[in-house]
């Protein structure tokens, strides 16, 4: 882990993804989201060392919206485009009357949460089953 700790410090507000790549052979073993989800939240504790506003690794649950928006594009560039591209009347978050734009991550999310509704209402969407416990 401190070999790991030594990588990140060298990082200079680098994307998630380029993080993952410098990481993950350091670290010898391949638990991408994981470390995925560990620089997400180093992003927020130490900015200086990742970007969420840079390339983002996109999972699984969010890529076919991905390809839905741009059918031939990389779907990590797909997301940057959202990202960059500043809708107009889009219902973005304040803070201070100032617009929170939103980053990377957050549309990668998005991206994944339409895929879930989308499957649901097309009756594709995996049942959940809740059971209690005693």
């Amino acid at each position: 882990m401190k070999s790991c700790i030594k990588i990140i410090r060298l990082f200079d507000r680098i994307g998630v993804a380029d993080g993952v790549e410098k990481v993950l052979p350091v670290f010898k073993y391949n638990l991408r989201f994981h470390w995925t989800e560990a620089l997400i939240d180093l992003a927020y504790q130490y900015p200086q060392y990742i970007d969420l506003f840079k390339r983002f690794p996109i999972g699984p649950g969010s890529t076919p919206t991905m390809r839905i928006l741009n059918k031939t594009a990389n779907p990590e560039n797909t997301c940057l485009a959202l990202m960059r591209a500043g809708f107009k009347n889009f219902p973005y978050l304040s803070y201070g009357r100032k617009q929170v734009w939103l980053s990377a991550e957050n549309w990668e999310g998005i991206c994944c949460e339409f895929r879930k509704y989308d499957n649901l209402q097309h009756g594709k969407g995996r049942k959940r089953i809740f059971t209690y416990t005693n």
